[in-house]
């Protein structure tokens, strides 16, 4: 039955093919409303809203992203713990294209093609108990030339990543990592890797991603509808009285269900 069911719903005038991807993005516009730094609005129209929600995962949790795997911590005399700071510097984005660097099995040796080193050291001077400096994120500096110790970090560099890779830094330099007293120091080392949002939200390429539905109502005069068993139809007696229209109409064969999204301009 299942099979004869199908069949009569692919041979209708009323069913074209569903994994077709001319009939899926027939009609879709795409139009940008506001684009800039770390922030994009985009319209799109005539497309269902599961094909959108697809995008949207995708963007979350499939994209490749570089953000710091390994943080070696040598001297921390401040007052936030050791695994605080490392959680701080692992969500903070770095501005590189990951299309430059590789990624990276588990036992794979950390050279330049996989790893981005960066470094943190500061110091605090001065003598004044009262006075704190802050450590931001623009303190983290990029080290082309690998770790400082390659033998404790196990990473080893053949070349220098300054031909292959532009000034690689954070996205946002104002961001706080920690404040020092008088004498406080941290020294540390940030390894990063390319990976996707699926292994770990840090590895996200944005961070928040929203979407709003407008959906459109169309009344269809002087049409028919026939009713069986087995399936269902809508017939549109007069359309040759629309000068511009697309389909609008929702048609079910049963479990069947697909929608072509139009705007009808002029009534009938």
């Amino acid at each position: 039955k299942k099979s004869t069911f199908s069949n009569k719903a692919q041979s209708s005038q009323f069913s074209p093919n569903l994994w077709d991807l001319s009939v899926v993005l027939e009609g879709v516009k795409i139009n940008i409303i506001k684009k800039c730094i770390g922030f994009l609005r985009l319209e799109i129209l005539n497309l269902d809203i599961s094909i959108l929600n697809s995008l949207r995962r995708v963007m979350v949790s499939e994209l490749p992203s570089i953000s710091p795997s390994e943080i070696f911590i040598f001297k921390n005399t401040s007052l936030i713990n050791d695994e605080i700071i490392s959680h701080r510097i692992g969500l903070i984005p770095i501005k590189v294209d990951p299309r430059l660097f590789v990624f990276r099995s588990k036992h794979e040796i950390k050279n330049q093609n996989n790893i981005i080193v960066m470094s943190l050291k500061q110091i605090n001077y001065s003598f004044l108990k009262s006075f704190k400096k802050s450590i931001m994120s623009a303190c983290i500096k990029w080290n082309p030339y690998g770790s400082r110790v390659p033998y404790q970090t196990k990473t080893f560099f053949n070349n220098c990543q300054l031909n292959s890779a532009p000034n690689i830094k954070h996205c946002f330099l104002d961001i706080l990592i920690s404040r020092l007293k008088s004498k406080q120091r941290i020294f540390l080392e940030s390894h990063c890797d390319k990976s996707v949002g699926l292994e770990h939200a840090k590895y996200s390429c944005v961070s928040v991603v929203w979407m709003y539905s407008h959906s459109t109502t169309v009344v269809v005069k002087d049409a028919e509808s026939t009713h069986s068993s087995t399936n269902k139809f809508l017939k549109v007696l007069k359309l040759s009285k629309i000068k511009e229209y697309t389909k609008n109409f929702t048609i079910n064969f049963n479990n069947l269900k697909y929608k072509m999204n139009q705007k009808v301009k002029n009534r009938i």
